[in-house]
């Protein structure tokens, strides 16, 4: 059985960093949607029914675009592979072009057509397996985002190879953040923090004026509740990336969700946790997924972007931070220590 670490930052660590807040009280909700457990901290006279709303929403997108949903567009895609190109509606295709543009973008780091592999290994199933060699071989044949043909004017997808699959399990959850952000603003709500996945979206300050705090993972801890520094945060994505988050044990030996594209297997990153901060959900969560992958040396070329911030853990449990986030980051657990020069992950 595959064991499961969920979000990088957690809900229940913002409840107990906002005990003192004052009041209204928020209004609370869970739903349990794509693989993952979401959950709502909503404030305002319509907070039901705006995470009511979300939730439905939610629940919408995954029959839309889950490659475990047969019925999904996704899956009917992936069932044509190699066949004819299939029309989509709006919402996927605009997606599908995110996850082509930030494929491109990460030098063979990330890639949407993952999911031969990812399935293969089956990691975040109830049934994970380490693949034989050969098998892996097969798989990464296939994973290719030049082999993903978009026909903007008719908007349809096509895999050219029959085998190929789409994943969009590394983008499509910060993607939903706008959903959700247009969801809030039509049901007026005051403010609101929801968890989704490996990502955090809070929408506008709390009511007291105050950004939300939310505690970053320590990445050594199995507990949830062990944290490795504060971040204050409103009206922005923030999203981690780290292995501890999904995995399963076989033979004694540790396998993670989070594949390298040129060997097939878990890789084997100099970092153990990303954390990436802009107001672009899909930027964020990809992006927390590829520098993980580019590893310590990568840091540099992240760590001073006007569309995105960045908190970086290495190895040696030294801290990297975007100067963007000096005023509103601090490290809580004396495990780790800031990097005194950026670069020195160069």
């Amino acid at each position: 059985m595959a064991k499961r670490k969920w979000a990088g930052v957690f809900l229940a660590c913002v409840a107990i960093l906002c005990s003192g807040c004052s009041k209204p009280s928020p209004t609370y909700s869970e739903c349990y949607v794509m693989d993952t457990q979401i959950t709502q901290q909503v404030y305002g006279r319509n907070a039901q029914k705006a995470c009511d709303a979300v939730n439905t929403r939610l629940k919408e997108l995954e029959s839309l675009l889950s490659l475990y949903v047969p019925t999904s567009q996704i899956s009917k895609i992936n069932e044509n592979a190699g066949k004819s190109p299939v029309k989509v509606d709006d919402y996927t295709f605009n997606l599908l072009q995110k996850g082509v543009f930030f494929s491109e973008q990460s030098n063979g780091l990330f890639d949407i057509t993952i999911a031969p592999l990812s399935t293969l290994w089956g990691i975040t199933s109830d049934h994970p397996k380490v693949p034989s060699e050969e098998e892996i071989a097969d798989c990464l044949r296939l994973v290719n985002i030049e082999n993903l043909v978009l026909d903007e004017e008719n908007h349809t997808a096509f895999l050219k190879e029959e085998g190929m699959a789409i994943d969009l399990g590394g983008i499509a959850k910060g993607y939903f953040c706008e959903e959700i952000k247009a969801i809030y603003t039509e049901y007026e709500v005051d403010s609101a923090l929801i968890s989704i996945g490996g990502n955090i979206y809070t929408y506008h300050q709390k009511p007291d004026g105050t950004s939300y705090r939310l505690g970053i993972r320590n990445p050594l801890s199995d507990s949830a509740n062990d944290l490795m520094g504060i971040l204050t945060s409103h009206d922005e994505v923030v999203a981690t990336t780290g292995t501890y988050e999904r995995y399963f044990v076989q033979d004694g030996v540790r396998y993670h969700h989070i594949l390298d594209l040129e060997t097939g297997y878990p890789c084997d990153s100099d970092l153990i946790s990303v954390t990436v901060v802009s107001n672009d959900g899909a930027l964020a969560d990809a992006l927390s997924t590829t520098l993980f992958l580019a590893g310590k040396e990568a840091i540099p070329s992240y760590i001073n972007h006007s569309d995105f911030s960045v908190i970086v853990i290495d190895e040696d449990n030294r801290v990297y931070v975007s100067p963007s986030l000096a005023d509103r980051f601090t490290i809580e657990n004396d495990t780790f220590t800031l990097a005194d020069e950026f670069e020195e992950a160069a």
